[in-house]
């Protein structure tokens, strides 16, 4: 990875910061004809532990996607003013699945456990993937494990044990993936991504329901998905309203938030279904900049129960920042206190067949 006052390639894509490095890369080794239940991917030094502020360095987002694993079409689009609706998230578009999935339902008595480290010393400023066939971009492809810097796991299992659910990767199936880093230090660095993941080994069984991992965030209606709160009071973003055009099952709720942030909250039909609160620290996350402490944001509460919605249900996310608690993310190489803030939430969606083949329509204000 460049130094902090190096070269950086222009924002484009999922390249969100000016400041960063992107790399884009392929992973050879994950299990084929296999049934994950979950899985976190993250930052780290050769030996596989993690690589984070307190080293310098700042994953502004990674994430990995199937190709060629069709992801079922998410039934929630936003319900604007002007009777459109922007792309409902999910898939390998936009910014769906940056954030990991929080809880740990349905990780026990998995059946095997693989881990890999991956070297990307490499920046990369194009937006090719290396390794996967000509045309790859205009493939199916699924969200499949990801995370910002809080690293935080993508599950895919519930913890109902009635409701059965798990991303399934077939023989053909290619795994790629993306990273946005910050460096903070003006010296290159050796960059790896580690990957472990839990997994049922054997052809899909019956029963299972088809999953995919969508986002949903304060404005679904095309306007930014960035904004910078005041520095000297708290406040709440109340988001836009979301529909849901079809019967299935929300699970695993988890944030992607920025530094300042307090925490999350979604609401179904005006009732609170998950309250998820940034941690900061922790014995982790934290380092000096021109002399001032700062400490990013290193896992959210989780919020892991399979809440069933039907048609024609609305879903909400509000979000509140207080910058008098925490500080923006500095910028690298100006080292203000000022960067992005950002509220979305992932999660993953389990919905029948028939659902998952069904959009859902497009969402009108009243």
């Amino acid at each position: 990875m460049g130094p902090a006052n190096g070269t950086h390639a222009p924002v484009g894509g999922l390249k969100a910061d000016p400041t960063t490095d992107a790399f884009y890369f392929s992973l050879a080794d994950v299990c084929k004809e296999c049934m994950v239940l979950g899985g976190q991917a993250q930052v780290s030094f050769a030996n596989g532990s993690r690589q984070d502020t307190t080293a310098g360095v700042y994953t502004h987002h990674l994430i990995t996607t199937d190709v060629g694993r069709k992801s079922p079409q998410l039934p929630v689009t936003p319900v604007c003013p002007n009777g459109t609706a922007a792309a409902p998230p999910g898939g390998a578009s936009g910014m769906g699945g940056m954030g990991g999935m929080g809880g740990m339902g349905g990780m026990e008595g998995a059946g095997h456990s693989h881990g890999r480290r991956h070297s990307l010393g490499r920046r990369q400023d194009s937006t090719v993937i290396p390794g996967l066939p000509e045309g790859a971009a205009s493939m199916a492809a699924s969200m499949f494990v990801s995370s910002g810097e809080d690293a935080s796991p993508s599950f895919y299992a519930s913890n109902d044990p009635t409701v059965k659910t798990g991303f399934y990767i077939a023989k053909d199936d290619k795994i790629s993936g993306m990273l946005e880093l910050v460096n903070y230090d003006n010296w290159e660095k050796d960059i790896y991504m580690a990957l472990d993941y839990e997994y049922l080994p054997g052809p899909r069984e019956p029963g299972w329901l088809d999953v995919g991992k969508g986002t949903v965030n304060i404005d679904g209606c095309g306007g930014s998905i960035d904004f910078h709160p005041p520095a000297d009071r708290a406040v709440t973003y109340n988001g836009t309203d979301w529909k849901i055009g079809g019967d299935g099952y929300v699970l695993n709720f988890t944030p992607h938030l920025h530094d300042g942030a307090i925490d999350v909250n979604i609401f179904l039909n005006g009732e609170s279904i998950c309250n998820s609160k940034a941690i900061y620290g922790n014995g982790e996350g934290k380092m000096e900049v021109d002399g001032e402490d700062w400490e990013t944001i290193t896992a959210y509460e989780p919020c892991e129960k399979a809440i069933k919605v039907k048609k024609g249900d609305i879903m909400r996310l509000d979000s509140t920042y207080d910058l008098t608690k925490h500080r923006l993310r500095p910028d690298s190489q100006n080292h203000e206190m000022g960067a992005e803030a950002m509220a979305l939430a992932a999660f993953i969606f389990a919905l029948p067949e028939e659902v998952a083949a069904t959009p859902a329509d497009p969402g009108h204000a009243h």
